[in-house]
């Protein structure tokens, strides 16, 4: 386990001299070093922590680190007393929390290929689920789980590294492969000739350089004044970026027949992520010109952008932005929907599964949320970043952990008696069969626990 990172060559340069602080103890570049071995400058943190047995009684390690999969000091060569951090990831103590039991959403854990790790990338309307995920020989390679299943699905012969990036409703999945990408179909491979970043329910896949649409083996490159394209939804819009005569690249859509500039947040640069069937769009933007680039996430729908780190109190945009048909979007370890607000989804999982550090990368129409947090060992010794599906508790739509009146005007907005709705949004086929309709009207009037 003891392994190396460029990080720690930056973070941890001081540490390769043994100096009198070593001998006092404390941390070393984040990590804890109760020992004393490390030279460098302690944690300010006074109560930095390493795991459970480096905090007082009635105290728990939670990891301070992102898609790390550890913390430690390691040896420098054969020299004694002559230590390195791996990685700056120091946690901190905090009381050990009561065990709270469901918060409207079941977690669980996707697992591995063997290794230690996994992250989860892109999710469809059938729980689905692509990424990447260590093996047993430290090789990355992409995933499909479902039903509890987590599945090899790299190219072979692989290179070391592969993952999914985006997956339909047809189970067809966008690979990314040493520099190209393929289409995943039932085991067969499909080369593509570029990049591919998304695809939707017809098979039409989007990416660059250059702009290309991809469809049943055929690509075209698009000259549609558009670049960048990261998402195409099911009626053909794409989401990407435009760059207008002598300005700067901005986030723009195209609607089936010309390209919109969708503006800034009033810096000079934006960019779009994904869209939804309504051409709902989100993606990052800066809020002010020049400076020191900082982006924020935002939400444009009929011509508005509106600022979502700042209705939610986020300093910088997410690790990842979706939306889905329902129009929940996910960002920056949040669910927001105007109808209920903002939901963090680390107050959407049981304080004693000992997971940190949600992040969310998909939400699809059912608000099943696929995403990457870190997860700590039974007894608190050690930590690494894992995959999870987070899948909401039948009937809680708002969701908020009770099923109440609440969730039952969510569900008439959601109720047609047809199938499927007009929106897409699925929030509402509570049997999951696809309709929503009278049977779940009736499954919904069964798990009203709650008259408030």
């Amino acid at each position: 386990m003891m392994r190396r990172h460029l990080i720690s060559l930056l973070l941890c340069a001081a540490a390769t001299l043994y100096s009198d602080r070593a001998a006092r103890g404390g941390t070393c570049c984040g990590c804890s070093d109760p020992e004393g071995r490390c030279a460098s400058e302690p944690c300010e943190a006074e109560n930095a922590c390493h795991a459970d047995v480096d905090c007082p009684a009635g105290y728990i390690c939670e990891p301070g680190c992102f898609l790390a999969s550890g913390c430690w000091c390691e040896a420098v060569g054969e020299a004694d007393g002559v230590w390195n951090c791996s990685f700056d990831c120091a946690g901190r103590c905090i009381v050990e929390p009561e065990p709270t039991g469901p918060r409207g959403y079941t977690l669980i854990d996707l697992g591995t290929l063997g290794g230690w790790t996994a992250s989860a990338h892109a999710i469809n309307d059938r729980g689905q689920v692509v990424g990447l995920a260590y093996t047993a020989q430290g090789d990355q390679h992409a995933f499909l789980w479902q039903a509890g299943v987590m599945t090899d699905i790299a190219p072979r012969p692989s290179y070391t590294w592969s993952t999914g990036v985006g997956i339909n409703n047809a189970g067809q999945v966008v690979l990314h492969y040493g520099g190209d990408s393929l289409v995943w179909d039932n085991g067969v491979m499909t080369p593509i000739g570029g990049p591919g970043y998304a695809i939707n329910d017809a098979g039409q896949i989007v990416g660059y350089p250059p702009s290309f649409l991809w469809q049943n083996g055929v690509m075209t490159y698009l000259t549609l004044g558009l670049g960048g394209l990261r998402d195409i939804n099911n009626l053909g819009q794409i989401a990407g970026s435009t760059q207008p005569a002598g300005s700067y690249t901005r986030a723009a859509v195209w609607d089936g027949e010309q390209v919109i500039d969708l503006g800034t947040l009033g810096g000079q640069y934006s960019w779009a992520q994904a869209l939804n069937d309504s051409m709902q769009v989100v993606g990052r933007s800066e809020r002010a010109p020049g400076g020191d680039r900082l982006f924020f996430d935002f939400l444009w729908q009929d011509g508005v952008m509106t600022d979502l780190s700042e209705l939610a109190g986020a300093f910088l945009g997410s690790f990842s932005v979706d939306i889905n048909n329902c129009g929940e979007v996910l960002f920056a370890g949040r669910i927001y929907h105007p109808d209920y607000g903002f939901r963090f989804l680390s107050e959407l999982i049981p304080a004693e599964l000992r997971w940190y550090h949600p992040a969310g990368a998909a939400i699809n129409d059912l608000g099943q949320v696929a995403g990457v947090g870190t997860l700590t060992d039974p007894d608190g010794s050690y930590s690494r970043s894992r995959a999870f599906l987070l899948d909401p508790v039948p009937g809680d739509l708002a969701p908020d952990g009770a099923v109440d009146l609440r969730d039952f005007r969510i569900f008439q907005n959601h109720f047609s008696g047809a199938s499927p709705p007009a929106s897409g949004c699925r929030r509402g086929d509570l049997d999951r069969d696809g309709d929503i309709d009278l049977a779940d009207f009736r499954l919904f009037g069964g798990l009203l626990t709650d008259p408030r």
